[in-house]
């Protein structure tokens, strides 16, 4: 029965702390798998937080938790590079990255101090939410999860469960700092294919009709290319309107309005996107 790596196990938890583990067993009727936990043999699962007794009827209930630490991130459905890539990209401040054996990579987030029952439901929660694309396993918001065991052999295919990358804990604040900074950093990117889009489906609208590109004038032409208000223009949201306003007047076809607001909202640095909203104007007053 394999334990945890002795790093791994000073990285999740703390000592005089018990950590249940737990390997599955097949039934008699060759279909129902079971996982007994055992707090001292070891086993191919472990227990993704600590437990307050170590009876074997009561040491995988909820209410046996005894910290609330460490947090899990898993996939179902995606490939184990794209995994990777998103993980590592995103600079989530996991601990430990174990491959499961199988189809999966293990991201473990240990926080520095224990969270308790509703704050740490809340980040694991949050946490799932933030890789939705990604087809993370929703399972993984219980915090007494059961989690692949590094070091260990996978027994339905015989394959090495292993630590891949070994990091450090997190403070409760840090970890909400990178999910500030991640979600923020996934609207900009947004924005930018929004945008794209836009300008995309308004190339396309003038290869079809050209007479429709007629020039700009040169005070609208600024706020587009620069974010340059008009003098009589008193704010950034107005400018948008009246630009829209201007471009309808002028006969441009609805997606090159779009592209155009879109390129003028970026130029002034708006953080919201107004340019639904408008569109959503002008169309309502043709």
């Amino acid at each position: 029965m394999s334990k945890l790596p002795a790093e791994v196990a000073r990285l999740l938890f703390r000592e005089g702390e018990l950590v249940s583990y737990a390997s599955p067993f097949v039934l008699a009727d060759g279909k129902t798998t079971v996982f007994p936990s055992n707090t001292t043999r070891g086993g191919e699962f472990f227990q993704l937080n600590p437990i307050k007794e170590a009876k074997q009827n009561k040491q995988a209930a909820l209410d046996n938790v005894a910290a609330y630490r460490n947090l899990l991130l898993e996939f179902d459905h995606t490939s184990l590079g794209r995994q990777a890539r998103k993980v590592r990209s995103s600079r989530l401040p996991y601990a430990t990255m174990t491959y499961s054996g199988g189809k999966s990579y293990h991201f473990i987030v240990a926080l520095s101090e224990d969270v308790g029952p509703e704050r740490y439901d809340y980040y694991a929660r949050m946490l799932v939410h933030m890789f939705g694309e990604a087809s993370p396993d929703a399972r993984v918001i219980n915090p007494n999860r059961l989690t692949r065991t590094p070091g260990a052999i996978r027994s339905s295919n015989e394959a090495l469960q292993e630590l891949i990358e070994l990091g450090h804990r997190t403070t409760p604040d840090n970890f909400e700092n990178w999910a500030f900074d991640y979600n923020l950093e996934r609207l900009v990117e947004f924005k930018r294919a929004r945008a794209l889009e836009a300008r995309l489906r308004a190339e396309r609208l003038s290869r079809q009709n050209p007479e429709a590109l007629r020039p700009i004038s040169p005070r609208w032409q600024a706020l587009i290319d620069t974010g340059t208000l008009p003098i009589d223009v008193p704010t950034r949201h107005d400018a948008l309107v009246r630009l829209g306003v201007y471009l309808r007047g002028g006969g441009y076809a609805s997606g090159q309005i779009e592209a155009l607001l879109t390129q003028a909202q970026e130029a002034m640095g708006l953080e919201r996107d107004d340019v639904p909203g408008i569109m959503e104007f002008l169309e309502r007053a043709r």
